[in-house]
């Protein structure tokens, strides 16, 4: 069980199924949030949640030193459901990104512990590895493909400046 509050929460301790504890340091910055060793954070909580596209997700960043994309909706979501079938194909940027899409019913506490209490639908949230940790992007509401394409290009050249600072 992770115990998260609002956005400006101190560092919190991870129970994953093995009860092994990870303690992680977070500190929001408006919407973006820096996080040391967010990579044991994320596959612990993949791993407590049995989340497989999560966790092949989080193996695909981390094997290609991409950015990872995960985003939040529900079947009951219509605004989820258009923009995952409909928007989001459109995007050609996202191919860049290794993506999972969780749904909020069959992963509650995974999705909890990524976006927090009482997030929105649907919600796309985006981490990539910086020279100072990890940087958290989040992104709520409904978009079109062209607002999507901005968007994700806009972390790609996030991404990619912080690429070029750690080489």
């Amino acid at each position: 069980m992770v115990l998260f509050g609002d956005m400006y929460h101190r560092p919190e301790a991870i129970q994953c199924r093995a009860n092994a504890t990870i303690i992680v340091a977070q500190r929001a910055i408006s919407t973006l949030e820096k996080v040391k060793d967010m990579t044991h954070w994320l596959i612990a909580i993949a791993v407590a949640a049995g989340c497989d596209a999560y966790e092949a997700a989080i193996k695909k960043a981390n094997d290609e030193n991409i950015p990872m994309m995960v985003m939040l909706g529900a079947k009951w979501c219509e605004p989820c459901q258009r923009m995952k079938k409909n928007e989001l194909p459109k995007v050609k940027s996202l191919g860049k990104f290794a993506f999972a899409y969780i749904d909020v019913d069959e992963h509650e506490k995974l999705a909890r512990q990524l976006a927090g209490e009482g997030a929105g639908l649907p919600q796309i949230l985006t981490f990539w590895k910086t020279k100072d940790g990890w940087v958290r992007s989040r992104l709520n509401g409904f978009h079109n493909a062209k607002q999507l394409e901005q968007v994700f290009d806009a972390w790609l050249k996030q991404w990619q400046a912080a690429k070029e600072e750690m080489e």
